[in-house]
């Protein structure tokens, strides 16, 4: 496989991008021709059709079609406009071509934690080369304080005890 074409859009991977010689071809997605073993995309094309397939051409499929190399490297920016970090990887659904996740790697200066973080695509939207966060940084927290929070608070839940309508205060004022 050679690159993706996603769909800004509608955050999905649009067409996969076959090299075949010395021209690259897309493959509609999702395929009956195009499977995904393992860590390897596996096209049930015959390489003769391959060869006989149009060449890709962005400028005809429309400005809301962006390479997968050109999307990687773009940055991430605040609700500002300012750069907050930089895309390194897109996560895809492979049943369906859904982009699950963009992965960035935040600049020091707001984030302090190390490594990348897959971000739910609803979280960010698509401009250009670039993504926009839709969220504010100052609410994020890593996995393990945020796993934390959700323990206190299911113990919290199961610890609470259940209230008969009868014995609440509320029902016997009045």
């Amino acid at each position: 496989m050679y690159d993706v074409v996603v769909d800004t859009t509608e955050g999905r991977a649009a067409y996969l991008v076959i090299a075949v010689g010395m021209k690259v071809v897309p493959v509609a997605m999702p395929s009956p021709d195009v499977a995904i073993e393992a860590d390897r995309v596996v096209v049930k094309l015959p390489r003769a059709r391959l060869q006989g397939m149009a060449a890709l051409d962005m400028t005809a499929l429309g400005p809301n079609y962006k390479r997968g190399r050109d999307i990687l490297g773009g940055d991430l920016k605040d609700q500002k406009g300012a750069d907050i970090g930089d895309v390194k990887d897109l996560v895809l659904n492979a049943a369906d071509g859904v982009i699950a996740n963009v992965v960035i790697a935040f600049d020091p200066k707001p984030w302090e934690q190390p490594g990348w973080v897959a971000l739910p695509r609803t979280s960010v939207r698509h401009e250009g080369r670039d993504f926009v966060a839709t969220f504010n940084l100052d609410d994020m927290r890593p996995a393990s304080q945020a796993q934390a929070e959700q323990r206190r608070f299911e113990a919290a839940k199961a610890a609470a005890a259940t209230v008969d309508r009868d014995e609440r205060v509320s029902e016997l004022v009045g």
